[in-house]
């Protein structure tokens, strides 16, 4: 079987452990290459009292730590402003520029059902990037998510819970935010994996997929 290559693409550091860590730790479990794409480091955090620098600094480095256990080859960091991503050209641009270099097999990003407009004009801008390549596209949520998301593909991370669960607690700055909570965390997976037949799960809208 030929290796996979993956990349995920998250509007700040802990978008894509909290959508689809679970899922990444079992594509890495079966050899996959996997890359990452980091559009902010979210400098807009208000619960520590740091200047701007060291904030940068300490959200990189939890980037890095969390995707150490995944054993993710690369990381990208775009440093696009924290709460004012545009699906433009300049970030369409930017994002083509990596997925020419790392030819993925399947991208996963956030979903266009989101509430937040980072996430929501990351995964826009992932499309429109995409749209030379033959690349498949899964969409994960994230806790402004909308109602109006409908998964239709799922990941059984029922043996990489725990993993997932380890993962987050490498954004201690974020130890406040009670999306982060275990519970949180758990009872999402958990309602996922009663949706679809397993104990855990995390869930996925498609925007393409090549049989």
């Amino acid at each position: 079987m030929l290796r996979k290559k993956i990349l995920a693409i998250g509007a700040h550091p802990d978008d894509i452990e909290i959508g689809c860590a679970g899922t990444l730790c079992c594509l890495a479990k079966q050899k996959g290459e996997i890359h990452y794409i980091i559009a902010s480091l979210g400098e807009k955090c208000d619960v520590l009292d740091l200047d701007k620098n060291a904030l940068l600094e300490i959200r990189k480095e939890e980037s890095r730590r969390a995707a150490f256990p995944i054993g993710v080859k690369n990381i990208s960091y775009l440093l696009l402003p924290d709460t004012f991503i545009e699906h433009n050209g300049l970030v369409v641009s930017s994002l083509e520029k990596i997925i020419t270099a790392v030819k993925p097999d399947i991208i996963f990003t956030h979903t266009l059902q989101d509430k937040h407009q980072d996430h929501k004009n990351l995964g826009f801008a992932t499309i429109s990037a995409c749209r030379r390549f033959k690349t498949n596209i899964l969409h994960y949520e994230t806790p402004s998510t909308a109602q109006s998301f409908q998964p239709v593909v799922f990941s059984d991370i029922s043996f990489t819970m725990e993993e997932k669960i380890e993962i987050l607690k490498c954004f201690t700055s974020q130890n406040e935010k009670t999306y982060l909570d275990n519970d949180a965390i758990i009872g999402l997976a958990r309602y996922r994996g009663y949706t679809s037949g397993s104990k855990y799960a995390e869930a996925f809208e498609v925007s393409r997929w090549f049989l």
